[in-house]
């Protein structure tokens, strides 16, 4: 498991390598996306960070904080990685993570929102109103099954 802002500035620096960025809210759904991933693909997390369902939808809030001082605009590189080198996440982890971030490319954030929040680990932890509404892992590897 990595740790989940090591992940958030992986997403950062390809996103704006391959030149189409990505803005805090979308870096929350596709931080939702990639833990499905690994669940799924490796039955254990990609980061410990617990997501909590927010009212737009899947969120980790210690990335979000990190990164909504740039609000709906794209998280420029240099803010958070500079010093950050991708070898702290495996070759064969990270050809997961582009898979997934290239297929997420064309998705702007409020379409990514429209779709997890019909998602039923979302519909559940936001209405059931859980100890700060946690989407637990069990309900997305249920969910993406």
């Amino acid at each position: 498991m990595y740790d989940v802002l090591n992940i958030s500035r992986y997403i950062i620096q390809y996103s704006n390598q391959q030149g189409y960025g990505v803005s805090c809210l979308k870096l929350q759904k596709l931080l939702y996306f990639l833990q499905a991933e690994f669940l799924l693909k490796y039955d254990y997390p990609l980061f410990v960070e617990k997501i909590e369902a927010w009212p737009f939808g899947p969120v980790i809030p210690v990335s979000y904080y990190r990164y909504i001082l740039f609000g709906s605009m794209d998280i420029p590189t240099r803010y958070d990685c500079k010093n950050f080198s991708k070898d702290v996440i495996s070759r064969e982890h990270r050809k997961i993570i582009n898979k997934l971030l290239d297929y997420f490319k064309d998705y702007s954030s409020v379409l990514l929102t429209d779709i997890t929040i019909k998602q039923s680990p979302w519909i559940n932890s936001f209405y059931r109103r859980s100890e700060n509404n946690e989407i637990s892992v069990e309900d997305i590897k249920k969910y993406f099954m």
